[in-house]
Formats: structure tokens, C-alpha cells, sequence
């Protein structure tokens, strides 16, 4: 209290202590005085005890968010999907969560103070401090600090149990310690080995399939894979391939005429619907030569493209056996209608020459008279070349099919223009373009030849 302020409350209490007669009442004075220290003494202890009071109250809410914040966090570690080990710096187990506990079937109470290798059992060879430190290692990169390390554990029925570890070092009890997180992916890691194995085992079909295989990106409009049979078909190495789409392997126009692309078809749109498409289509290899084939689509699983499997059969051999069967069914038409020998014979040249593309067929018959070969049907050979063979002698040097009668067999040549069968008619070969040529006899009932059948190439 200011001195200034003091004496006046002093000169009030003395004023208060004085008789009427204006002498100082000394007792009166002190009871005075007394009564005054009293009431300050008074109010000092109330503020006290207010003081008291706040303490209490806050050291009571400090607690209670203390506990609070306890339950809060062990609510946490008790739900949580990962094993939370809290384990210290010479790698014995402090803590052990309830997800701890199923992964690895032991109860806290089993578990704590075993060193950490008791449920992973590759630290064994490294240490448990020396695996801890290498994993708690920060390199201030979040994508490598956060990375799980995948190891394999063993539960208490002696499972292995795979998991992925993440490890980060902190101070317990104001001790060096770990805390050590622990996933259970055993069922991540059989659905990977089983989709490995799926895979493998589709590579293994698609690799090893009869027929050629390549999947199309619908989006990309190109190939992404393609089996070896593929490769082999198409005369064209894998890069290659994979380098293009549809219009590398397809000739710009199909067989029946129309383009090959540019009209709609629906069969990718079909397959996309789930559909699976199968028609035939004229392919084409690295040389250009058609290739008739039956494809096959189907759409392939996938969450973000579009990709079709295309199966796709060399049919050849089936479109030539079906000409062959289509030219026989005509032929027999004619006969049965007993149409003119000319008809018969250019029905028969047709469907050789369907059945062989780029060859070129003849039918001559043989006059027995004068021993000579005359054309029948020569529809597609050059007209020098008809004149220049038209009535050739039969010989062995005057052609494949004066040879041909000459010997009753069937003769070959591979080459015209070194092939002594050809010696004497080499030249007209050569300038029709002519190259191969292969004739055998017509031998009727009676055994005698009648003619030949010829097909040259060029």
C-alpha cells in the first residue's frame, strides 16, 4: 500500500480512537488497527482457497483428457488392421496390439519380452537391431521412408504367414526403442501367385496354341502381343507386329470384293459386347500372298482397355478342298446334262486353277493318227504359247506332255529352261513366261492314253 495512502487510513483510525474530549484512546486505537489486519488477513486466505480451487479443477481436466486421449488411442491400436509391436533397443517385444494377436496366435502374455525373431525368424541371421536400424533408416524420400519391407512370419500352429513390415524408431519410457507395424498380406499373396500362375499358364496355351494369337488395343488400333505361331504365319518378326495393327496383315480388299476396312462389319463391336465373333477373312503375309483364314474374337478382361484376342486359322487347305468339291459338284452337273465335251473339259481347268492361284491349266488330247497333241482347253495361257505347242508330235524333248504320252507317266519339271524334256519347244516356254510345268496322261478304260492334263506356273 502507498505510503500516502497509509498514513490517511491511519489518521482515520486515530480520528476514530480519539475520545470527545480529543484524547487518544490507545486500546481503541489497537482494536482498531487489529480488526483492520483481521479483515485483510481474511481476504488473503480467500484467494487462496479460490486458488486452491482452480488448480484442482485444472490438474482434474488435465487428467481427464490424459485419459481420454489414452482411450483414445488404445481404441485406436485395438481396431487398428496392422500388428502394432512396440519392441526396445535390444529387440525384445514391450507391446503387442489384439490384430498381434490374430495374426500370429499368441496372447500378449506368451509374447512379451521374446526378442522380435520369435515370429520372424529370417532376423535371426541378421539381428534384430541391425534389421530394425536398416528399416527405420530415413533417407528424407516419403516414397522409400514409407515402403514396407515383405518377409515371411510364423504364427504359433507354424504357419508361415507373409507380411510386410514398416519400422520407425521412437523414445519409450525416455528409452530408445521401435515401433514396429506388421500387415498380413498372406491373402494378397496368394491371389498375386495364383494370378502369376494364371498367367503363366496362358502364356504356356497362347505360346504353344496351333493356331496364331495376337491381341488387339482397340484404342491404341495397334497389336500389344502376339504368339510365336503369329510370327511364323505372317512371315514377320514380333517388333514388327507389335508395331502395327489389322491393316498390316490384311490385303487392301477382300475376297468377295469389298474393301478390307472403311465398311462396317460389327465384329470388334460384337466382341466388345461380350459377343464372340467368328467369320472369315483374307490375311496377308510379309510377301504379300493371301492367306484365308477363320478369326475368332474375344474380348479380354481388363479394367482400362480394350483388348481383343484374335484367333486366327490358316484355312487353306479347307477352302481348297471346298473348291475342289464345288468345281467336282459342277462338273458332274454337266455331264449329268450331257453338255458338250468343250464345257466339261473348261469346267475341270477352272477348278484346278482355282485350287492352285498363279497356275495356269491345260487339257489336250491326242490324235492317234498322226500322234500328235492338240488343245482341248487352254482358257489363261499366253496365245503364242497355244499356237507354238498346238499339234506338237509326241516326243520326249517336245515338252512335259508330248513326254508325258511318249512315256505313259507323269513327267515334272521344275525348271523349263535347263530340263531336257524341253529342248525343242524351250523357247516358247520361256517367252509365254512360263517356268514349271507338270502333265500326266489321260488313260481311259482301255488303257490307251487319250491326252494329257497340264498345269504350268510361271
Amino acid at each position: 500500500m502507498p505510503a500516502e495512502s497509509f498514513n490517511r487510513l491511519l489518521e482515520r483510525q486515530i480520528a476514530e480512537a480519539r475520545r470527545r474530549n480529543g484524547e487518544l484512546d490507545v486500546a481503541s486505537l489497537l482494536q482498531i488497527v487489529s480488526f483492520h489486519y483481521d479483515r485483510l488477513d481474511e481476504e488473503r486466505r480467500g484467494v487462496v482457497r479460490s486458488m486452491q480451487i482452480m488448480s484442482d479443477e485444472a490438474q482434474a481436466l488435465t487428467r481427464e483428457i490424459r485419459e481420454q486421449t489414452s482411450s483414445h488411442l488404445q481404441a485406436i491400436l485395438d481396431n487398428v488392421k496392422d500388428a502394432i509391436v512396440t519392441v526396445d533397443g535390444e529387440g525384445h517385444i514391450e507391446s503387442f496390439n489384439p490384430t498381434g494377436e490374430r495374426i500370429f496366435g499368441y496372447s500378449q502374455a506368451e509374447i512379451l519380452g521374446r526378442t522380435l525373431d520369435f515370429i520372424l525368424p529370417e532376423l535371426i541371421d541378421c539381428g534384430a537391431r541391425g534389421f530394425l536400424d536398416r528399416l527405420a533408416i530415413k533417407i528424407d524420400d516419403t516414397h522409400v521412408d514409407l515402403a514396407a519391407h515383405l518377409a515371411w512370419g510364423v504364427s504359433k500352429d507354424g504357419t508361415r504367414v507373409a507380411v510386410e513390415i514398416a519400422v520407425s524408431k521412437a523414445n519409450l519410457n525416455r528409452r530408445e526403442g521401435y515401433i514396429v507395424c506388421v500387415r498380413d498380406i498372406t491373402e494378397r499373396h496368394v491371389a498375386e501367385q495364383l494370378m502369376r500362375e494364371s498367367e503363366a499358364r496362358y502364356r504356356t496355351l497362347v505360346e504353344h496354341a496351333p493356331e496364331a494369337i495376337v491381341v488387339f488395343d482397340v484404342d491404341l488400333g495397334r497389336f500389344v502381343d502376339v504368339n510365336d505361331n503369329a510370327c511364323r504365319f505372317f512371315k514377320m518378326d514380333r517388333a514388327t507386329l507389335l508395331s502395327g495393327g489389322p491393316g498390316r496383315i490384311s490385303p487392301p480388299v477382300q475376297m468377295d470384293g469389298t474393301p478390307s476396312f472403311g465398311v462396317q462389319r460389327g465384329y470388334i463391336d460384337g466382341a466388345l459386347a461380350g459377343a464372340t465373333p467368328v467369320f472369315e477373312w483374307t490375311h496377308c503375309d510379309a510377301d504379300g500372298r493371301g492367306l484365308p483364314c477363320e478369326v475368332r474374337f474375344v474380348r479380354l478382361p481388363s479394367s482400362s482397355r480394350r483388348l481383343i484376342r484374335a484367333s486366327i486359322t490358316d484355312i487353306t487347305a479347307r477352302k481348297r478342298a471346298e473348291a475342289i468339291a464345288a468345281g467336282e459338284r459342277r462338273v458332274f452337273e454337266k455331264i449329268a446334262a450331257n453338255a458338250p465335251l468343250q464345257a466339261v473339259l473348261e469346267a475341270i481347268a477352272e477348278v484346278i486353277e482355282r485350287t492352285l492361284p498363279g497356275s495356269f491349266c491345260a487339257i489336250n488330247l491326242l490324235d492317234r493318227e498322226r500322234q500328235t497333241l492338240n488343245f482341248g482347253v487352254a482358257t489363261r495361257l499366253p496365245r503364242e504359247f497355244i499356237v507354238a505347242m498346238d499339234g506338237v508330235p509326241v516326243g520326249p524333248r517336245l515338252g512335259s506332255c508330248a513326254a508325258a504320252v511318249e512315256s505313259a507317266r507323269p513327267v515334272l519339271v521344275a525348271d523349263v529352261g535347263e530340263d531336257p524334256v524341253w529342248e525343242c519347244r524351250r523357247e516358247a516356254a520361256l517367252l509365254a513366261g512360263l517356268r514349271a510345268a507338270w502333265a500326266a496322261p489321260i488313260i481311259a478304260s482301255d488303257g490307251l492314253v487319250i491326252g494329257t492334263f497340264a498345269v504350268f506356273r510361271r
